[in-house]
């Protein structure tokens, strides 16, 4: 939980940003000047229109320079993380304020968010959670650097060696989030994803540095990042300066193989750098053939989705593969499946051509201690 002094603020940078009207159009209200009403009396500094409002809810004031909150004897209650008010309490920035059911998100002006679900059901008597919970922690962890690296096998199908291991990020800050998918999902709210997808991969190449063997390293990029193009690149960057002997592959999703441009860039500053290319998830959505042929890769992961129960699929699917990995052999791209579970997918894989495999049979995600 950050518990940050914004005594230096001048408060009307404070906001409650939310889903204010009927027309559920995302609003940001600055709070000035404070004491900040909320009430259903239309004379109030914040009026909602709802039965479940009383007409004098609750007031947000400052008590010795800390951002507090109190009902005000409402009917449906005033809750803070999903807890009801029994009194006052002091507010930090991304603490979720529920008014009766109708929900907020406290932030600073300087915070940004646009990436919200217009609707949501709300069932009687539960709180709706369009805006997630656990922003604040989020930020901590980002900010403290609390977070741990597993590595998963990446293994050469002709020889059956290790050659390389994916990393993959983990939450690491006690009694949060751990997924990775949840911890994105919350950084989506407040414009955090670049940040934490930095800080999943520096952490991962400063532990993968210590696997025997010198594998290659699979870093994963986000699609966020490629918005900030010279952070990237500034990123990518300093990992080869501070790694110099290090074999990597960067991972790009294939959703986000979308600007020939760009990706030429990084293609062409990839190489500079010694830094090999792989587009993942190959087949999960729009297969984006276009780029895979002017900008081609280095490593092509194909997606589990193709790859699951594979030694079942009709000999049409599987031929479909076969052609896609052969294509790919003969434009020099190595194909990698992803998710081989069982012996029997390996198998067809080898028969298949694939060059490369991972999945829970070949070795689960694990902490570096594992290898």
């Amino acid at each position: 939980m950050i518990k940050k002094d914004y005594s230096h603020y001048n408060f009307t940078g404070w906001c409650l940003e939310g889903f204010s009207d009927k027309n559920q159009v995302l609003r940001r209200l600055i709070m000035t000047p404070l004491p900040f009403r909320i009430g259903r009396q239309p004379d109030l500094a914040l009026c909602l229109d709802n039965r479940e409002i009383s007409r004098v809810h609750a007031e947000i004031f400052t008590k010795e320079s800390n951002l507090c909150i109190r009902d005000l004897g409402s009917t449906n209650g005033t809750f803070v993380n999903y807890k009801r008010l029994r009194g006052p309490v002091r507010l930090y920035d991304g603490d979720i304020i529920h008014f009766a059911q109708q929900e907020f998100r406290i932030v600073h002006e300087l915070m940004d968010s646009n990436s919200f679900d217009e609707k949501t059901d709300i069932y009687p008597g539960e709180l709706p959670r369009k805006i997630p919970y656990g922003t604040r922690a989020l930020q901590k962890l980002i900010h403290e650097k609390t977070v741990t690296t597993y590595f998963q096998p990446l293994v050469n199908l002709l020889d059956g060696h290790v050659f390389g291991y994916e990393i993959l990020g983990r939450g690491d800050l006690p009694g949060f989030e751990k997924s990775p998918i949840k911890l994105f999902q919350i950084a989506s709210t407040i414009n955090m994803s670049a940040e934490l997808s930095h800080l999943f991969r520096q952490t991962g190449v400063s532990l993968g540095s210590n696997l025997p063997g010198h594998p290659i390293l699979f870093i994963n990029t986000h699609p966020a990042e490629m918005g900030d193009w010279q952070r990237l690149v500034k990123n990518f960057e300093g990992l080869r300066s501070s790694f110099p002997s290090l074999s990597f592959t960067v991972e790009i999703h294939e959703g986000a193989v979308t600007d020939l441009d760009r990706m030429r860039s990084l293609r062409s500053l990839l190489k500079e750098l010694d830094i090999r290319l792989a587009y993942d998830d190959f087949g999960s959505g729009q297969a984006r053939l276009l780029e895979l042929t002017e900008v081609p890769p280095d490593y092509l992961k194909i997606d589990r989705s193709l790859i699951h129960n594979i030694h079942q699929a009709s000999p049409k699917r599987q031929r479909m593969i076969e052609i896609i990995v052969r294509f790919l052999n003969e434009s020099g791209v190595k194909t990698l499946a992803e998710g081989v579970s069982c012996i029997e997918e390996a198998h067809i894989c080898k028969q298949l051509k694939f060059d490369c495999a991972q999945g829970y049979y070949y070795g689960k995600p694990a902490p570096i201690e594992n290898f």
